[in-house]
């Protein structure tokens, strides 16, 4: 059975707050990745508790670090050092990782990036976003098309790419404003907008978080292929990248016995 480590950084009040208007990460993430494998566990974790140890980052097949209110360079957050720690651990150790809108800040931060408050302001509603791929096609994309609209509910973005001697890092996707997406060496992936939404939950925050003066939203944009291209994201994920890094362990455990 595959697990998947989802590292919540919400806080948990407003986790509740957005869980009691049905508007839960953790159950939208677990939905899409049990209609491709039932057999499949995701464990949350909340920053707020704790950071998961290295010991459950090896035993994981994968990990998901996903959006929160927070801002990655905020200095009253004393998880953040543990959690940049974490994500180097997976990196070095080629576990799989997703990080998406406040994880994809997170991990470029942790990995030598900057984050800033985006300087033409925030991306709020469906975006335009185009892949940056010309002769390279990056699998996190499998099946996508080179411009396609995404879920978006962000201020931050990053601003300078991280280093990472040893893994390349490429930008797979941008928005008219912002880096949308990063690959990292050959086993982290990123996204600034957010694959997991549906558009109930992307109507809610909208309506509950954002002025109307700050949201963009063509009627004219089909929101179900919307949600349809985010689920595709998230399964090339879990196939390409956590079900691929468990069939190579499997494979050099065999070769040893």
């Amino acid at each position: 059975m595959l697990k998947i480590l989802h590292i919540s950084p919400q806080p948990k009040e407003v986790a509740r707050k957005r869980q009691q208007q049905g508007m839960d990460v953790g159950e939208l993430l677990t939905g899409h990745f049990r209609s491709w494998m039932q057999s499949l566990t995701l464990e949350t974790i909340f920053t707020e508790d704790r950071v998961p140890s290295r010991e459950e980052l090896k035993a994981a097949d994968g990990v998901v670090i996903s959006g929160s209110v927070l801002s990655v360079y905020q200095e009253n957050l004393p998880w953040m050092e543990e959690l940049q720690q974490l994500i180097r651990a997976a990196l070095a150790e080629h576990v799989p990782m997703l990080g998406i809108c406040f994880g994809h800040q997170a991990i470029s931060q942790a990995l030598g990036g900057n984050v800033a408050l985006g300087k033409d302001g925030k991306e709020a509603g469906v975006i335009r976003v185009s892949r940056s791929e010309k002769e390279y096609q990056d699998p996190l994309f499998d099946q996508v098309p080179h411009e396609f609209h995404a879920s978006s509910v962000h201020a931050d973005a990053v601003v300078r790419l991280p280093q990472t001697p040893g893994f390349e890092v490429r930008v797979l996707a941008a928005s008219r404003k912002y880096i949308q997406s990063l690959a990292i060496g050959d086993n982290v992936r990123t996204a600034q907008f957010h694959p997991e939404f549906d558009t109930r939950t992307l109507d809610l925050l909208l309506e509950s978080e954002f002025h109307p003066d700050e949201i963009e939203l063509d009627q004219a944009v089909d929101r179900d292929k919307v949600v349809d291209t985010g689920r595709q994201i998230l399964r090339n994920f879990l196939m390409y990248f956590v079900q691929r890094r468990r069939a190579e362990i499997s494979a050099r455990q065999k070769k040893v016995l």
